[in-house]
């Protein structure tokens, strides 16, 4: 049975057709309506389309772009991270509002004003404003990683654990894909950006994080390190 294509007005219909799979900024968008369907109702997103949420993208990092329905059709990102972690109660917890409609979105988009993922939205950020108390690195927490060769194998097992079989180039493809919090307290941590690994306390201060903070931001981003390596994996 053929399940109800989403609810879009003319002219936000237009825009989405006009730009299926193609990347915008930092909107990956799907690549047919169909696939805005099976995304939108997916039980991994906990069925956004319900609460008139439509997806129709996707962050490098893995977080959502969603047209807002009930809303006047805004545009918010969604984070996967509060979504598949089940920290939120409902979805729209985990969303966040960039755009008053599609056609903003795409402008900020190309001039590089949108923010670039979940974490970003709610931190008021956007490609041409970075963070600078999360740069650990000479070129920013895009630079590529840089540790020499003799020591990636230990590296590889103490993020992954012994006997990991985990690539650098797994892991590289990986990182960038996990939130910039989590990037920057593992590149502080694990001397990701050259240098020697930073001891939790000072890598706190660096940062400008509460101790606390440090701890469950390692935690969770060596967690989804492994998750994405493996969806990753999957997915060649």
């Amino acid at each position: 049975m053929p399940q109800t294509p989403p609810p879009f007005s003319p002219g936000t219909l237009a825009h989405l057709k006009r730009h299926l799979g193609a990347t915008v900024g930092p909107i990956i968008f799907l690549p047919t309506l169909e696939d805005i369907v099976a995304e939108s109702r997916g039980e991994e997103w906990h069925d956004p389309a319900s609460h008139g949420l439509w997806i129709v993208g996707t962050a490098i990092n893995g977080d959502a772009w969603a047209v807002d329905v009930n809303e006047g059709e805004q545009v918010v990102v969604l984070s996967h991270d509060l979504i598949w972690e089940d920290e939120v109660d409902a979805v729209r917890d985990a969303a966040c509002v960039v755009a008053v409609n599609i056609a903003e979105a795409l402008e900020e988009a190309r001039s590089n004003t949108l923010p670039v993922d979940y974490f970003s939205a709610i931190e008021g950020e956007s490609l041409d404003e970075p963070d600078s108390k999360l740069t650990f690195a000479p070129g920013g927490l895009d630079a590529g990683l840089a540790v020499p060769l003799p020591a990636r194998p230990a590296l590889l097992g103490a993020l992954f654990g012994p006997d990991t079989g985990v690539t650098w180039d797994q892991l590289e493809e990986a990182f960038f894909q996990l939130e910039p919090t989590e990037r920057a307290v593992l590149a502080a941590r694990y001397g990701l950006f050259g240098g020697k690994p930073t001891p939790a306390d000072a890598a706190a201060k660096a940062l400008g994080l509460e101790p606390d903070a440090i701890a469950s931001e390692e935690a969770r981003g060596l967690r989804w390190l492994k998750r994405l390596v493996a969806k990753n994996a999957g997915a060649t």
